[in-house]
C-alpha cells in the first residue's frame, strides 16, 4: 500500500512538472507576440502560483525569459527565480545571466542578493568583474573602485557607496571616477542618471564631471576662465582625447579649443597633434600639412599620431618622386593592415599601370607582402601578374590563393572545381562560433535586435568566416 502511494506520489509531480513545462512554454510564446498582456499578466492568466513552475527543459531559456520579463514587468519573485536558474544551470547565457542579474541589482537598489553561492559563479566574469565584486561584496569599497567596469549601469552603485560611507575623496579617487565617467558618457544613459552624477559631480569637484552633464543637457555656455580650468584638468588627469572627441561634435565648444590648442601646441606633442587636426579642419588642407610637416617629427613612425599625419601628407601629395615612394614603401611596410596604405599601395598600382612607368616596380618589390594582409596579398599578386604577366606572381597566387578572384579569373575555373583540385578542407566552426550561431538563433526568436547587433563576431576564430558572412 505504502509502495502504490509513493508511485502515485511520483507519477502525480511527473504529470505536474510535464504540465509546468507546456505552461511555461505557452507563457514564453504568448508573451513574445507582442500584445498588451505583460509576462505577469500570462502568469496569472496561466495560473502559475509560485516561481518554481517555471520550468524550462531547455536551460538556455531562463535568461531569455528573465530578461524579457525584468523589462516589461519589472523585478519581483519571478524574475529573480529565472535570472537565478540562468546563472547557476549549465547553457550558452550564463555570463550574460550573471552582468544582467548585477546590473538590476544596481538599479532595484538589492545589494543583499549577493551571496557566497553567487560569487562563486563569478569566475565566468572578466577578471576586473570578479574583482570589483569581489571587494564590493568584503565592503572594501576602495580597491573596489580601482576595478570599475566600463559599463554606465554601474554610475548609481558610486552614488550609492559615496552615501554609505565618509570616504576621503583623494587625486588618486577622482581621477578613478573621471576616467571611468570619461569612457561610459552618452547623451542617453547620461539623462536616465542625472540626479546621481549631479551628486557625484558635487562630492569629486570635478570640472570635467560638470563639463559632461553641461554636455548631456546641451549646455553650451561656458566661461573663458572655467573653459581654461576645465582643459588642464583633462590634460593633467589622462583625458585630452576623449574631451576632443566629445567636444568635436558641437560646433561652438569646438572653435573655444581649437584656441586653446593653438595657445598650448608648443612643449606638448599631443597638443600640438591635435591642434594639427583642427587647422585642417578650419582653414583646409594646404595649411593643415603645412602645419603637420612642422610636428610629424615628434612622432615615431609605427605610432597611430604618425600614421594619421602622415597618410595626410602622402595621399594629398601623391608624385612620381623617389622622395615620395620612399615614404609610400616605408608606410605602407609600418602599417600593413590599415586602411590608408592599402589606399596608398592602390595608388602605386595605378600609377604603374595607367602611367607604363616600370620604374614604380623597383618600390614595388620592396613591400613587405607577408605582413600585409590575406586579402591584400591576394591583391597584390594578382595586381604584379597583371602588371608585369610573369609567371611567378600567377604561380604564387594559385599557390597560396586558389579560391581568390584573382586565381579563379586567371584560370577560369569555378570555385567547386578548384576547392576538389586542392583538397581544401571542409570549414570547421571554433566553439566560440557555434555559440555565437547559436545565440543569434536565440535573440532572433525573441525578436532582440539589440543584443543581435552587440553580438561580437570579430572575437571568433578564422574558421568562422563563413557565419559571419551569412549574418552581415
Amino acid at each position: 500500500m505504502k509502495k502504490l502511494l509513493c508511485n502515485i506520489i511520483i507519477l502525480c509531480c511527473l504529470f505536474s512538472c510535464k504540465n509546468h513545462k507546456k505552461t511555461s512554454l505557452l507563457i514564453k510564446d504568448q508573451m513574445l507576440k507582442k500584445t498588451e498582456m505583460t509576462p505577469r499578466n500570462w502568469i496569472d492568466h496561466y495560473q502559475i502560483k509560485n516561481p518554481q513552475q517555471l520550468i524550462f527543459e531547455d536551460p538556455n531559456y531562463y535568461y531569455l525569459f528573465a530578461k524579457y520579463y525584468y523589462q516589461r514587468s519589472g523585478f519581483d519573485a519571478y524574475y529573480l527565480y529565472c535570472i537565478q536558474q540562468g546563472i547557476s544551470t549549465e547553457n550558452i547565457y550564463q555570463k550574460e545571466s550573471i552582468v544582467h542579474f548585477l546590473k538590476t541589482i544596481i538599479n532595484e537598489n538589492k545589494y543583499q542578493l549577493l551571496n557566497d553561492q553567487l560569487m562563486i559563479q563569478f569566475s565566468l566574469l572578466p577578471e576586473d568583474w570578479q574583482a570589483f565584486w569581489t571587494h564590493f561584496n568584503n565592503k572594501d569599497f576602495r580597491k573596489a573602485f580601482n576595478y570599475l567596469p566600463n559599463d554606465i549601469h554601474y554610475i548609481p552603485l558610486i552614488s550609492y557607496i559615496l552615501h554609505q560611507t565618509d570616504m576621503e575623496i583623494d587625486i588618486e579617487l577622482k581621477k578613478t571616477f573621471t576616467q571611468y565617467l570619461s569612457k561610459v558618457y552618452q547623451k542617453a544613459g547620461w539623462l536616465t542618471y542625472y540626479h546621481e552624477l549631479k551628486e557625484i559631480e558635487e562630492w569629486v569637484d570635478s570640472s570635467y564631471i560638470a563639463f559632461l552633464n553641461q554636455l548631456a543637457n546641451e549646455e553650451f555656455e561656458i566661461e573663458a576662465a572655467q573653459w581654461e580650468i576645465l582643459f588642464q584638468e583633462v590634460i593633467e588627469d589622462g583625458l585630452l582625447r576623449t574631451f576632443y572627441k566629445q567636444v568635436n561634435s558641437h560646433s561652438p565648444l569646438r572653435k573655444q579649443l581649437f584656441q586653446l590648442l593653438k595657445k598650448y601646441q608648443q612643449g606638448n606633442s599631443e597638443v600640438a597633434y591635435l591642434y594639427s587636426l583642427e587647422v585642417l579642419h578650419f582653414k583646409g588642407i594646404h595649411s593643415g600639412i603645412r602645419q603637420i610637416k612642422k610636428v610629424i617629427d615628434q612622432f615615431s613612425p609605427g605610432s597611430s599620431e604618425y600614421y594619421y599625419l602622415q597618410s595626410k601628407v602622402l595621399i594629398n601629395q601623391a608624385a612620381l618622386t623617389k622622395q615620395w615612394l620612399d615614404q609610400v614603401v616605408e608606410f605602407i611596410n609600418h602599417y600593413p593592415e590599415y586602411y590608408r596604405s592599402r589606399l596608398l599601395l592602390g595608388e602605386l598600382f595605378i600609377m604603374a599601370i595607367q602611367q607604363k612607368n616600370q620604374q614604380v616596380l623597383k618600390w614595388l618589390n620592396k613591400i613587405k607582402v607577408q605582413s600585409l594582409s590575406s586579402t591584400e596579398q591576394a591583391n597584390f599578386y594578382y595586381r604584379m601578374f597583371v602588371l608585369t604577366q610573369e609567371k611567378y606572381w600567377m604561380e604564387q597566387l594559385k599557390m597560396h590563393y586558389p579560391l581568390s578572384y584573382g586565381a579563379l579569373r586567371l584560370t577560369s575555373q569555378n570555385i567547386e572545381n578548384t576547392s576538389a583540385a586542392h583538397n581544401l578542407p571542409e570549414v570547421v566552426h571554433s566553439e566560440k562560433g557555434k555559440d555565437l550561431e547559436l545565440k543569434f538563433k536565440y535573440y532572433q526568436e525573441f525578436q532582440d535586435e539589440e543584443a543581435i547587433l552587440a553580438l561580437d563576431w570579430k572575437s571568433v576564430d578564422h574558421t568562422d568566416d563563413q557565419i559571419i558572412i551569412q549574418r552581415k
